[in-house]
């Protein structure tokens, strides 16, 4: 990890594009090959399909142009609600899919639940996008089939 990436919430070092794993790392086999990803030195390789779901049109936006505009990941797909956002998972194919909690219609929590009983083959990872530091609430996502969360004020 890059020295000096830290979340000011925990104070933990964050992850940049070059230290994550690929999009499948840590998800179950479905009998369908890896998905390509980029070894460090610098090999093309397939970018990890983003899904982006909130509400908030201007939230919405720019986190697409900045996911957009980052190596190593391209947006598929974006959804104002959770029950949008299921439809469009289960469309496009997505490797990952980012999810505000606090939604109209169907919140995060439980699309995510619904996300995550998807078949294998289109089941995407899901890290929740929030604006509160709520443990309890991130422990139901959690439960709920989410691989991990992200606050909206982290840097």
């Amino acid at each position: 990890m890059v020295a000096g990436h830290r979340s000011a919430h925990t104070g933990r070092a964050m992850a940049t594009p070059e230290d994550r794993p690929g999009p499948d790392a840590g998800r179950p086999s479905d009998g369908q090959p890896p998905r390509p990803t980029a070894d460090r030195g610098g090999a093309a390789a397939s970018p990890a399909r983003v899904v982006v779901v909130d509400d908030h049109a201007g939230v919405r936006l720019g986190v697409v142009r900045l996911i957009g505009a980052s190596p190593g990941f391209a947006v598929v797909g974006e959804a104002a609600d959770g029950e949008e956002a299921v439809r469009l998972v289960a469309r496009v194919h997505a490797d990952v899919v980012l999810m505000d909690v606090s939604m109209p219609v169907l919140d995060g929590v439980s699309a995510t639940r619904r996300v995550a009983a998807l078949p294998p083959s289109v089941r995407p990872a899901v890290v929740l996008f929030t604006a509160w530091a709520d443990r309890e609430r991130m422990a139901g996502a959690m439960a709920a089939g989410a691989s991990g969360y992200v606050l909206k004020d982290a840097p």
